[in-house]
């Protein structure tokens, strides 16, 4: 039947990469809090899609989900190693560490993630 995994990581930094397939920036945009850009999370499933949305946290022909934060002193990733559709959630923490977060959901339903908020 249909199951679910998910967990959240915090970063030491607040810039974000990773994630290819999407036609977002660089330094990946928040996805949650009150700067958010995006509504919705980041989509990692393969889709063949011809007429894409630019700017867009949208699934674009794959997912490769490896998320690395890098910061003057150190570099950390994570590699999400699930083959199921997957959502990522992008923060960015306003504290006195001015850290990055991420939320990862994995599920083999067709159901989508519960919106969550910073």
């Amino acid at each position: 039947g249909p199951s679910s995994v998910g967990m959240d990581l915090s970063f030491p930094s607040p810039f974000l990469f990773g994630l290819a397939e999407h036609t977002g920036p660089l330094n990946l945009a928040s996805t949650t809090g009150d700067n958010a850009k995006y509504a919705e999370p980041y989509r990692l499933w393969t889709l063949d899609v011809y007429d894409y949305e630019l700017d867009s946290p949208m699934a674009l022909y794959g997912g490769v989900p490896l998320l690395l934060s890098h910061a003057p002193n150190r570099t950390t990733g994570c590699l999400w190693f699930n083959p199921s559709e997957a959502f990522v959630d992008i923060s960015r923490h306003q504290s006195a560490r001015n850290d990055g977060g991420s939320s990862w959901f994995s599920s083999s339903s067709s159901s989508s993630p519960v919106s969550t908020s910073a």
